[in-house]
């Protein structure tokens, strides 16, 4: 077999083995030997990109051991690298973005704002690794990473060696002692290209792209080597100014703060941005930077844009994932024929079968694409997929695969493709959901079913137990050491069997148990996450702890649908979603026995509200505190249970008037909704004085 047919099967195996690994690992010696000492490049460079690329998401994935690493063409590359940095909880945490492709959303995102919202800034999206810089006394003290949103890693002596990064900033000016920018670490083009050239001169190999090789030199534990390399920074966002909204001590609109932070020498977005107040006009800047973007000298995959006005961010707020005052619009993604080769069927935790089609392996925009989802039924048909069929593979938003058209080249078309008529790993007859284009397996002890489940328990979605990766998992449940989430808390006492499988030894061993033991303290709202329960994320969870005082897992087996339907953002649908699974005489036991699996004991825990003076009340807050921030407001009312609201109604349960309230404050009154004046407020914020009309309210 050739190089090039070796190198399109191994990039096709999805569920790689120990003896795949090593197949891979002997490939890629064998081309390095050929390309290095021999002089022959026996396959294209994104390809051996690809190969490489997955030879270390191999090694991440299955359990191997140190004297299978120990030769691996891996090792020269992440010999530098650490996973001691010290990991750092964020303040306020890093979301992600919503996404917008066309003038549709473009649309949908500014009627979301409101008529009266009409400010707009436009800023280019950076391809690069976002940071978080904090400065106290003028003085740069503490850099970042983004992590997971929550927690990142502390990478300040990496980010001190960035030559553009002020070390001192002149914040004082303003009256600010402390404050937190977010931004974005890059490498430009031209010294992209440099680095390369010099490390082929050098007899290194060349990076693959520009954001991994700015991720990757932050993790470095030298910082001399990530002095060597060409990072740069530029700011978009101050989060705070002495834990207040930037409005206060800088301006209300997003491009001043830019511009006076930029005039006092922090790299921000000041000289990129441009502003807008229709949609025609948001257009002709997306078009713009369309034109404008390969001969940008920074790699950019969007554009961001804000409503301009700061002090209106904490007012519209956010998700769980996204602000809502703020979107990506990501530019037309690229595109690349391939050819369909199968289909796999895929069962989900949820028991939903995922076709996943398996096409010839295709470098698209510095990825190689191998398996691109189907999504369901009706997506199936209206491509008229057959295998064989010649493909049209874009990246949506250049990131997602996704499959365009389809057409076959062929007289003799291949086989239609059609989902199975039974389950593929239990065989029990499938059933489409109502008024769904999806169909899953029914059989509640179906082996797949239970395995995702299993594997979502741990993940970093759910309890976030450290070193159990879904491989981990899986051989564990094929042992037989997990059949139940219970099971994995009793693992301690099968040490001696887990130590004796392969790739494991005793020290990973002890490390997972160890970790295991810290998921016992884990936040409420995760024990209820990784459930999975269908519908129900973090913001779900929380919602339902702070507003019910759920306190222990067991709990969530008595909620009924009447309680719930009353917590506002929990619909019908998600409300039932969790009676129909605490109503299952199973999950009332596996409850039971995992409740006591973990330690309810921390009273400081953050779900836990710390009084019923607005428990299940919904709260409007309206006009401007001098005493307190919108956000800290939000913070305190969600703190003592209550859900803060936008409008005011009838159901409204009280309304915080501050300055310059307007039109909520005088529909509040014809109401005749409770309300509280800045002078009760503050006076309950600052020295826990609770106003009389909670008290009377509670007294009834």
């Amino acid at each position: 077999m050739s190089p090039l047919q070796r190198t399109n099967n191994l990039l096709a195996v999805v569920n790689p083995s120990t003896q795949d690994y090593l197949d891979l690992k002997k490939l890629i010696s064998n081309l390095n030997r050929a390309y290095y000492i021999e002089s022959k490049s026996v396959i294209d460079d994104e390809l051996y990109d690809a190969l490489f690329k997955q030879l270390i998401a191999w090694e991440e994935k299955l359990p191997l051991g140190d004297e299978q690493l120990a030769d691996s063409p891996s090792q020269k590359l992440t010999e530098n690298l650490t996973n001691s940095f010290h990991k750092v909880r964020h303040n306020h945490p890093m979301l992600s973005l919503s996404n917008a492709f066309d003038d549709s959303d473009l649309k949908r995102f500014t009627e979301d704002m409101g008529a009266q919202q009409t400010d707009y800034v436009i800023e280019p999206k950076f391809d690069g690794v976002s940071i978080a810089v904090h400065y106290e006394n003028d003085v740069f003290v503490q850099a970042i990473t983004r992590g997971n949103g929550e927690t990142g890693e502390d990478v300040t002596n990496n980010v001190k060696t960035l030559r553009n990064l002020p070390l001192s900033l002149p914040l004082s000016r303003f009256g600010i002692s402390r404050a937190e920018f977010r931004g974005e670490i890059y490498i430009r083009k031209a010294a992209f290209d440099q680095l390369n050239k010099s490390r082929l001169e050098e007899g290194l190999d060349a990076f693959q792209n520009s954001r991994n090789t700015a991720s990757g030199s932050l993790r470095l534990k030298d910082a001399q080597t990530v002095r060597s390399r060409p990072l740069e920074v530029v700011f978009f966002q101050c989060v705070h100014c002495d834990n207040q909204d930037p409005a206060k001590k800088l301006d209300k609109d997003h491009n001043k703060q830019m511009e006076l932070l930029y005039s006092i020498g922090l790299p921000t977005t000041h000289t990129y941005i441009k502003l807008s107040n229709t949609v025609e006009s948001l257009q002709e800047v997306v078009d713009y930077w369309k034109n404008k973007r390969e001969a940008f000298p920074i790699g950019i995959d969007g554009l961001v844009i804000k409503v301009n006005n700061t002090s209106l961010h904490s007012h519209i707020g956010s998700t769980g994932h996204h602000p809502k005052w703020a979107t990506a619009f990501k530019f037309t993604a690229a595109s690349v024929e391939s050819v369909l080769e199968a289909v796999d069927f895929q069962v989900g935790r949820t028991g939903v079968l995922t076709p996943v089609a398996k096409i010839q392996p295709a470098p698209l925009h510095g990825v190689i694409v191998r398996n691109i989802s189907l999504h369901n039924q009706d997506f199936i048909d209206r491509l008229n997929l057959h295998i064989g069929d010649t493909l049209l593979v874009v990246r949506a938003g250049d990131v997602i695969p996704y499959i365009k058209d389809s057409w076959s080249t062929s007289k003799r078309r291949g086989r239609r493709v059609e989902f199975p008529k039974e389950c593929p790993a239990c065989y029990s007859p499938i059933v489409r959901e109502e008024d769904s284009a999806a169909w899953l397996c029914p059989n509640a002890h179906c082996q797949a079913k239970k395995l995702e489940q299993l594997q979502y328990f741990v993940s970093k979605t759910a309890l976030d137990i450290d070193g159990f990766g879904r491989e981990i998992m899986k051989l564990f449940y094929e042992k037989g050491f997990v059949t139940s989430r219970v099971d994995v808390f009793s693992l301690y006492e099968r040490r001696e069997g887990l130590v004796s499988l392969e790739g494991l030894g005793p020290k990973s061993i002890d490390k997972l148990i160890a970790s295991i033991e810290s998921s016992r303290k884990q936040s409420l709202w995760r024990q209820i996450v990784s459930l999975g329960i269908p519908l129900v994320g973090p913001q779900t969870a929380k919602a339902i702890i702070k507003h019910l005082k759920l306190r222990t897992l067991e709990e969530v087996s008595l909620l009924t649908l009447d309680q719930l339907v009353e917590i506002h953002d929990v619909g019908e649908k998600v409300s039932q979603s969790i009676v129909d699974f605490s109503n299952d005489s199973n999950s009332c036991q596996e409850l039971k026995e995992l409740s006591a699996c973990f330690d309810h004991g921390d009273a400081s825990n953050p779900e836990i509200v710390s009084s019923e003076l607005l428990a299940s009340k919904r709260v409007v807050i309206t006009g401007s505190f001098d005493f307190a921030s919108r956000n800290e407001i939000k913070e305190f009312v969600e703190m003592h249970g209550g859900v803060v609201s936008g409008s005011v109604s009838k159901n409204t349960s009280v309304v915080f008037v501050g300055d310059k309230a307007g039109t909520k404050a005088d529909k509040a009154r014809n109401l005749g909704v409770p309300i509280l004046e800045t002078q009760d407020l503050s006076a309950w914020i600052q020295n826990n004085n609770i106003p009389t009309i909670l008290k009377i309210e509670d007294s009834e």
